[in-house]
């Protein structure tokens, strides 16, 4: 199967405007740290990855300077400002949830 980025794109953005018109406009960067993997480790089904944290501020200030001061190295190393916005769009889904009560309750 292969999709083409224009309607990853299109998709993404109609993800986007439903948000925007149930009135989510932003996404606050403090929520702070987060469990996350390393995008190589995460299609290796051989072995168990190893757990980081992220930080959604770390990854709104890595992608602005990306996309700013660093646009060849962007263009280059997409998968660094890609792996970035992995953090931003995990804490968008966690905040809808957690506002529309869908967050799931563990029991240990």
């Amino acid at each position: 199967m292969s999709v083409a980025l224009s309607e990853i794109r299109a998709m993404a953005n109609s993800v986007f405007d439903a948000l925007e018109a149930g009135g989510t406009r932003e996404l606050s960067p403090s929520d702070g740290l987060y469990w996350c993997m390393d995008s190589g480790q995460c299609w290796d089904m051989t072995r168990e990855p190893d757990l980081m944290t992220g930080d959604l501020e770390d990854d709104v200030l890595d992608i602005r300077k990306d996309l700013t001061e660093y646009q060849d190295i962007a263009a280059q190393n997409a998968w660094h400002t890609l792996d970035h916005f992995i953090g931003l769009l995990t804490a968008l889904s966690y905040q809808y949830k957690r506002s529309n009560d869908l967050l799931e309750e563990r029991v240990l």
